[in-house]
């Protein structure tokens, strides 16, 4: 029996990115407005975009700043400022995006924000999850982490660091194997005790 998922075809027809304001603030020195094409130049270079939507969290904007924000593409889910809740809320909306479409295989996640290495978060899984039911999900990483700051191989099949994805460059890792048999089991493991 194969244990094994396959990477979902290369024609997805839905992404969202998931960006966290505080873990990956954007540059200054950049118009925010091209933003939202610099990220889906960079996602075709590997993978369909299909419709993008960008959702952003956890900053207190000024009117102006929302409005630009607005003006970008770029939809902000005002609520938690503290690290735990914000990364929660992005979890629950993966999970939401993910089960709103009506194949797995339609779906792209793009994840801009950072794990919190010292407490269970459950990302990371989720992330396996959501690869093992069919969807391609994506990684940012700040431009100076180590290897080990990246996400666990099943976790994510594309990995940018910040500044590529805001030049629109091509990933920094390419991850197209199938889910491990590891992931599978450690999926298993968390679905049961839910």
């Amino acid at each position: 029996m194969d244990t094994e998922m396959e990477e979902p075809s290369r024609y997805a027809l839905n992404t969202r990115l998931f960006w966290d304001l505080v873990d990956f603030p954007y540059p200054r020195d950049r118009q925010l407005r091209k933003f939202y094409f610099e990220v889906e130049r960079a996602i075709t270079k590997k993978a369909s975009v299909g419709d993008l939507s960008i959702y952003a969290y956890g900053e207190e904007l000024t009117d102006r700043q929302i409005n630009t924000f607005y003006n970008s593409r770029i939809s902000l889910e005002h609520g938690p400022a503290e690290k735990r809740e914000r990364l929660n809320k992005i979890i629950l909306d993966m999970l939401d995006f993910a089960r709103m479409k009506p194949s797995p295989a339609d779906v792209n996640l793009l994840i801009a924000a950072k794990d919190m290495p010292d407490q269970n978060t459950e990302l990371f899984s989720v992330m396996e999850g959501l690869r093992k039911r069919g969807c391609r999900v994506f990684f940012v990483v700040p431009d100076d982490s180590s290897d080990s700051q990246f996400p666990p191989r099943d976790s994510a099949s594309l990995v940018w660091r910040w500044n590529i994805l805001l030049d629109g460059g091509f990933p920094t890792v390419t991850n197209t194997d199938k889910v491990s048999q590891g992931a599978e089991k450690r999926y298993k493991q968390t679905s049961v005790g839910e």
